[in-house]
């Protein structure tokens, strides 16, 4: 137990009330701020699988105040950026996570790659050999810093099966920041935060084994006859390994099981986790007493598994429906726990995605429209032919050089535009893809596929064309169905409805803390939704 719990459960014993030991009775409004993001999820599931959700998925959609027209406002449509995004109210090209990952040119003036929430000066917590994390990249505080700097007894709370969505949902703040190591199947964090674990994570991490993380098999939950909804068929030759494309999905069939952690490593990528994160999260609630007395707490929750699934099976399959459905069973349980433990009335929530998906470019192809795959193959035979074409312009990274480079890459057919640094650092363009690019543009923080390659030129591919080899699908673009996503309130304070107002994801930390009471740095690139 801790703050005021204690002493509250002695004055229930003796029939005092709270007050007259001295203790606040809780505030009126929101004691728990809480931001859901849904890996991945696109506007589209809820609307086409609607009336097939009974739980937390449903409630959104009826009690929530639900903004249909929202998007990323920024190029590079990753989960590193979006999370961050969404946590901070200001643009990659202010909180600079640009991407998952970037190049960065040494003191040598060689390009190496960066990871987003990678810090060597901050070890995992009792496995220091693997690489450390942190939030030491991001350039800006967020809505944890907030909620601390209102109260500094406030608990921060942020969970993810991936550190890249862990950490930067916690912004900088200090506080409870976990996340799954795959390979060891537990959760874990860095010295950033603490240097050991807290006793209640040990317990959880034992029992989650058992619990959570040991279904070798995943069944399919979609009552029968109903995968008719599914737009897609199923099986289809363009998923996953192009061999394992149905249900059940047995382990034993999809791995060799040779190493101990392989095992791990395939629950990490299958729905189950987000049931283990879930339970993670509400096991901080209960531990930590959040939401139990008149300071406003924050617990970040990020579900990864409509990503994992989205990208191996593509967002409209019948893995993803059955995904979908667990998932508004989960969020339901999740829902209900919030109103038990804390009151309908105790808490807040904001709800979105850190980045849409394109269909699988097969399916695209059916339909008719616009689809292809491009991989290392194809960049490296890109930068050769600048190479071949500008020797002496192949690495340059400014100036008339890169000029020259782009005529010769937006030659090639998966290539729509070549965006120079000069134009990426210039005034807003009138072109409203490279806005967007240069929403995502940190000057000396370079993503997209060419860099690796020596040509250090910023890249969109054709519409329709992944960046993406084998079976299903990816995102990244600045197209409208990587960046359109779900943007949804639900709690205290909101009012049910739905909104066709174009909002964008740097609006939801500045909405949802001012929903829970809390103040927000004046030069955010958001705005509060319901002033």
């Amino acid at each position: 137990m801790s703050r005021p719990t204690q002493r509250r459960l002695v004055a229930l014993l003796l029939l005092l009330p709270a007050a007259a030991c001295g203790i606040p009775e809780p505030q009126d409004g929101p004691r728990l701020m809480v931001m859901l993001v849904v890996d991945q999820l696109i506007p589209e599931q809820l609307e086409r699988y609607g009336e097939h959700y009974s739980g937390g998925l449903r409630r959104l959609l009826d009690e929530g105040h639900r903004f249909d027209n929202a998007a990323h406002d920024h190029g590079v449509t990753e989960t590193a950026a979006g999370h961050a995004t969404i946590s901070t109210g200001v643009y990659p090209k202010t909180h600079g996570i640009v991407a998952n990952d970037w190049y960065e040119f040494d003191a040598a003036g060689e390009a190496r790659l960066v990871y987003a929430v990678a810090d060597s000066l901050s070890p995992i917590v009792g496995i220091p050999e693997r690489s450390g994390r942190s939030p030491r990249n991001l350039e800006r505080g967020g809505m944890a810093d907030w909620v601390l700097g209102a109260d500094s007894g406030a608990h921060v709370v942020s969970v993810s099966k991936k550190d890249r969505a862990a950490v930067t949902m916690a912004a900088r703040a200090p506080g409870h920041v976990y996340w799954l190591d795959a390979e060891e199947g537990r959760y874990v964090t860095s010295t950033w935060y603490r240097q050991a674990l807290p006793g209640w994570v040990e317990d959880f991490n034992r029992e989650a084994r058992t619990r959570f993380l040991s279904d070798s098999v995943w069944y399919s939950t979609i009552p029968a006859g109903l995968e008719q909804v599914v737009p897609r068929g199923d099986p289809a030759p363009y998923e996953a390994d192009g061999i394992h494309t149905t249900f059940p999905h047995r382990f034993e069939d999809e791995e060799d099981g040779s190493s101990p952690s392989d095992f791990n490593e395939w629950i990490a990528e299958r729905p189950m986790v987000d049931v283990a994160t879930i339970e993670l999260a509400m096991t901080a609630v209960r531990e930590l007493g959040m939401g139990d007395d008149d300071i406003v707490d924050y617990l970040g929750v990020s579900l990864s598994q409509v990503d994992y699934v989205g990208h191996r099976y593509g967002p409209l399959s019948v893995e993803q429906f059955d995904t979908l459905l667990r998932l508004d069973r989960l969020l339901g349980e999740f829902f209900a726990f919030l109103d038990g433990e804390i009151g309908s009335g105790g808490w807040v929530l904001g709800f979105s995605s850190d980045h849409g998906v394109q269909p699988v470019p097969e399916y695209l192809l059916e339909l008719g429209q616009p689809g292809g795959r491009v991989g290392g193959r194809d960049f490296r035979a890109a930068a050769q032919l600048v190479r071949d074409a500008l020797p002496d312009a192949a690495g340059a990274t400014s100036g008339p050089e890169q000029e020259r480079v782009a005529e010769v890459l937006e030659e090639l057919d998966f290539v729509a535009d070549a965006v120079t640094d000069a134009e990426l650092a210039g005034p807003p363009s009138a072109d409203s893809l490279i806005r967007l690019q240069q929403n995502s543009y940190f000057a000396g923080r370079m993503p997209g596929p060419l860099h690796r390659y020596g040509v250090h030129l910023e890249i969109r591919l054709t519409h329709g064309t992944v960046e993406y080899t084998g079976g299903g699908t990816n995102h990244g673009s600045p197209y409208w169905h990587d960046r359109h996503v779900p943007l949804i309130f639900l709690g205290a304070g909101v009012q049910p409805g739905r909104s066709d107002l174009r909002v964008r994801t740097v609006d939801v930390a500045p909405t949802l803390a001012a929903l829970a009471g809390i103040a927000v740095p004046t030069d955010l690139a958001g705005r509060d939704l319901f002033r």
